[in-house]
């Protein structure tokens, strides 16, 4: 019968690479189709070897856990079977991630775990992928919210001064002529100031999405502070 089973097993349920049927008991022999033997590179006999059998090529030292698990699914009779993923590695070192359904079989009184291990390797690394990209989809999400944030602030700022000297100009038409002249020019270098953030912004639009050759060329500081005065003098007043 055990002959007959494994042939089946062998021939006709694993014509799939990557589907895989052990059976093996902690005291006893692991066996296991011949496909499992060349997926992991451990044949029968040197996993048989092992005090956790397979499970003692599992990574991060979780055999003990399985272990643990195991016992309790024994002595509980409400599951039919229970369910492991885990990421093992083979011979060469190759981290092989599987989903293993473990079953108890009674042989002569002797309680055998039986088990369906299936090769999920594609799909996990398929799952990492995807919350990678979740991941930094999310993070830049984080930036651009900041940016706006940010680039509100900005936008915001010249307008303290158009408004407060606009304010000066209209509610004081007896202003000295030279002081109205002061105050046009401070509202025209925050205008000119709102209009080179809102220029930046384009041109770091075109730079994000491709179209724009980034030159970068030196600048007049004295009047980078002056514009800032301006912006500044305005909302002190």
């Amino acid at each position: 019968m055990k002959s007959t089973l494994n042939t089946i097993l062998n021939d006709h349920l694993i014509p799939n690479e990557n589907i895989f049927f052990a059976s093996w008991s902690y005291e006893g022999k692991f066996k296991c189709t011949d496909a499992f033997e060349l997926k992991i590179g451990y044949t029968k006999d040197e996993i048989s070897k092992l005090p956790y059998k397979h499970h003692s090529l599992i990574e991060s030292d979780s055999e003990e856990e399985i272990y643990n698990s195991l016992v309790e699914f024994q002595s509980n009779n409400n599951s039919s079977d229970i369910s492991k993923i885990y990421k093992l590695i083979s011979k060469s070192e190759k981290p092989i991630w599987l989903k293993e359904i473990i079953f108890i079989n009674n042989n002569n009184g002797n309680e055998i775990f039986s088990s369906i291990i299936v090769d999920i390797t594609d799909v996990k690394q398929k799952e990492i992928n995807l919350n990678e990209i979740i991941q930094r989809k999310t993070a830049q999400n984080n930036s651009k919210d900041k940016l706006i944030s940010i680039i509100s602030h900005d936008l915001r700022a010249p307008f303290t001064s158009l408004l407060g000297f606009s304010e000066i100009l209209l509610n004081e038409p007896d202003l000295p002529n030279e002081e109205r002249v002061e105050y046009l020019k401070y509202i025209h270098d925050a205008s000119e100031l709102q209009l080179q953030m809102v220029n930046h912004l384009l041109d770091w639009t075109r730079f994000q999405t491709g179209t724009m050759r980034f030159e970068p060329q030196r600048i007049e500081i004295r009047d980078v502070v002056q514009n800032c005065i301006s912006v500044l003098t305005g909302a002190a007043m």
